[in-house]
């Protein structure tokens, strides 16, 4: 009889997925640093896009006007790629951008002309600081291949629009240029 209800247990977590023996028992849950990888980047996409749209509408200086609409077709483009990995591995997607990029968002908001391009190039200086880091974070240590070859693919796009605001803010703000990435 004790045989029996170990043996019903055991067919009932095979059958639920709880038990972990195969790597392929419980194939739709992606792995817990992959996972993060997708959101953080997910959360810089929309957050550069939002940025990006602001930039548009904001500034007074037609060369940030135009870096904005290219961090909003880059990062639209990139966020579909993402979404399509995503959805093939089995991992969520937030629909929105998290708190930090919304703080960021709405400070801008508040800001035009010489003043939103000055806020707008720093913080798109940093942002792409950190964006740099998760691409390459997740090339080194990753674990899921489609999402090490999007990381791979999508550093050049980012490290291009970092050296982009670099190179505005050096034009915009001489005396105020961060250093060139290391």
């Amino acid at each position: 009889m004790k045989t029996k209800w170990i043996m019903g247990g055991l067919a009932i977590a095979l059958l639920s997925g709880f038990y972990t023996g195969s790597k392929n028992a419980r194939p739709n849950l992606p792995d817990q640093p992959d996972t993060s990888y997708v959101s953080k980047t997910a959360y810089i996409n929309l957050g550069e896009i939002n940025a990006g749209n602001l930039a548009i509408q904001r500034s007074s200086n037609t060369d940030v006007k135009s870096f904005g609409e290219m961090l909003v077709n880059d990062h639209q483009r990139a966020q579909a790629d993402l979404m399509t990995i995503a959805k093939n591995a089995g991992y969520d997607l937030p629909s929105e951008t998290d708190q930090e990029h919304k703080d960021l968002l709405s400070m801008l908001e508040n800001l035009n002309g010489q003043a939103f391009d000055s806020a707008f190039i720093y913080a798109m200086l940093q942002g792409h600081d950190k964006a740099i880091m998760v691409q390459q974070r997740e090339i080194q240590t990753g674990s899921d291949q489609a999402l090490k070859d999007y990381a791979a693919g999508i550093l050049p796009v980012i490290t291009i629009h970092r050296d982009h605001a670099d190179s505005l803010a050096r034009m915009l703000f001489p005396a105020e240029a961060a250093p060139p990435l290391q």
